[in-house]
């Protein structure tokens, strides 16, 4: 059995050209920091 990979441009998908070159790598701020997320919440059982 032959299995045949098919390759979508990000174009193809709906993206202008270029969008993601531009983006990327583009925060300049601060350094990102996550937080504390804090204990789980127990909950009920549903079932």
């Amino acid at each position: 059995m032959t299995v045949t990979i098919q390759r979508v441009t990000p174009q193809q998908r709906g993206w202008m050209p270029g969008f993601f070159e531009e983006v990327i790598g583009g925060w300049v701020g601060e350094p990102l920091q996550r937080l504390e997320q804090g204990e789980y919440e127990t909950r009920e059982q549903l079932f």
